[in-house]
């Protein structure tokens, strides 16, 4: 389907009047520049969308569709923060501790606001003074580029699938298995989620996305000069996202690097581009530090959060829903190491399957989108998938899609034991790289006899844990 359809063009038309009704009915944002800023939203998305090969009429209408259902998300949580408060979009309400401190330490860039409200990381308070300085102290903007990042992480997610799969014995047309890795995306609730409130999980969704994607690299040649031109570009781009935004996630690059290395047939080429990839990583890492080091000391921030803080802040959050948790981990960090190894598994199912589904008003103060969030059905049903591979199909799937997923896997483990499983945002950068086993799996073996049995086995499984998990919580609450 080209751009040129008339049902999608009236499809557009339809996203814009979506918009412009929206911004009417929960004012807020200002009417205009938002609106116009939306468009230009679904434009980029549109041409970025264009540009792949593989592109079809159903990626072009999920992306229509979940650009809508952000854009709507985005202007209902800035009248949130801002007109239902008695406030306005240059000092919003911000209830979420990340958020407010985002915000305060851009203004702090800015030589505004208080900073004392420094964030545990400069990056992305820089990213939002950098936008701010052509648009003005607002909250709105912020949210708009986090829109358009998430919807280009689903873009960037069918992108890899493509690559991925193109050495397995697929039963369907690549353009099918980039709008199935881009319709996964886009339902996965909580990452969507991000995209509306003014946290920097939009922003490190992309940059692992572009990363994994320029680590394809090594695994699946470039087939011209031209493509392997855009696949260094794409993992040089991510790389310093993931230093903007999470830097200590370059510390997961650098395995990741290791791993979907074909270390068993190694040639001069694939070293040469091993040492490139791992050099650049290192060499961002340094600048970064150089680059914020500088920063704290110009505008002579403090740093808030000191990393033992961090650490009991994962295990004692003061909730009465997290007692259970509190009570189990309460030493975590004080435990031998073969202790918390003996917890991994268990911290990395937590971390898979939070939030849960339930309490949708618990975090409403942080913005109406929460409610969403809470939705986690449709990834429980990818995730399922991404199991299933993992349990019977691993061994056997071509080398490109074997390295990238067990990198995938493995690396989930670092956030499950650092946080005790009990953060799992920070596992969503890595949703990207696992989406594509899923997509196998659909693709295959998702009408199988096995796969019909291993369905009923983990939903059976799946209700018995959560059951167990919204009692514990519920008893303690009482």
């Amino acid at each position: 389907m080209s751009l040129n359809d008339r049902s999608f063009a009236y499809a557009q038309l339809g996203y814009l009047l979506i918009v412009a009704l929206t911004l009417i009915l929960l004012p807020g944002a200002s009417f205009f520049p938002t609106l116009i800023a939306m468009a230009g939203v679904w434009i980029v998305t549109a041409l970025c969308y264009q540009a792949t090969a593989a592109r079809n009429s159903a990626g072009w209408w999920t992306l229509l569709i979940a650009a809508t259902a952000l854009a709507v998300g985005v202007i209902a949580n800035i009248h949130f923060f801002t007109a239902a408060q008695g406030a306005e979009t240059t000092a919003p309400v911000l209830q979420n501790i990340d958020a407010r401190a985002n915000f305060d330490s851009a203004q702090s860039l800015l030589g505004l606001g208080d900073a004392a409200h420094s964030p545990r990381s400069l990056g992305y308070p820089l990213f939002i003074s950098a936008i701010w300085h052509i648009t003005g102290i607002t909250i709105v903007a912020p949210l708009i580029i986090n829109m358009l990042m998430i919807l280009l992480t689903a873009i960037t997610c069918g992108t890899i699938t493509v690559r991925l799969l193109s050495a397995e014995n697929n039963r369907h047309s690549r353009q099918w298995l980039q709008s199935c890795a881009i319709i996964m995306t886009v339902a996965v609730c909580y990452l969507m989620t991000t995209a509306t409130i003014l946290v920097k999980d939009a922003g490190i969704c992309l940059s692992m996305a572009m990363t994994g994607l320029g680590l394809t690299i090594q695994t699946v040649p470039p087939a011209t000069a031209k493509s392997s031109w855009r696949l260094w570009s794409a993992f040089a781009i991510g790389i310093i996202g993931v230093a903007t935004f999470r830097p200590h996630y370059l510390f997961i690059v650098i395995p990741a690097i290791i791993i979907t290395t074909p270390w068993r047939h190694c040639s001069g080429v694939t070293f040469r581009r091993f040492l490139i990839m791992s050099g650049a990583t290192i060499i961002v890492w340094t600048a970064n530090n150089w680059l914020l080091i500088e920063v704290w000391d110009k505008y002579s921030l403090g740093i808030a959060y000191m990393p033992e803080v961090l650490a009991e802040s994962f295990t004692d959050t003061g909730h009465p829903q997290h007692a259970y948790h509190s009570m189990l981990f309460k030493d975590y960090y004080q435990m031998p190491l073969w202790h918390r190894l003996l917890w991994l598994p268990a911290n990395a199912a937590l971390i898979y399957l939070i939030p849960f589904p339930w309490d949708f008003s618990r975090y409403i103060d942080f913005g109406y989108t929460y409610i969403y969030a809470k939705i986690a059905y449709p990834w429980y049903a990818i995730g399922g998938m991404i199991l299933f591979y993992f349990l019977f199909l691993w061994r056997r799937s071509s080398k490109p899609l074997k390295l990238l997923t067990i990198a995938a896997a493995i690396l989930w483990l670092i956030p499950a034991y650092i946080t005790a499983g009990s953060v799992s945002r920070y596992v969503l950068p890595l949703v990207v790289w696992l989406i594509p086993a899923a997509v196998t799996v659909s693709d295959r073996y998702v009408t199988s006899r096995r796969f019909r049995i291993f369905a009923i086995c983990y939903c059976a499984l799946l209700t018995a844990v959560l059951t167990i998990c919204y009692h514990m919580q519920h008893l303690a609450i009482r």
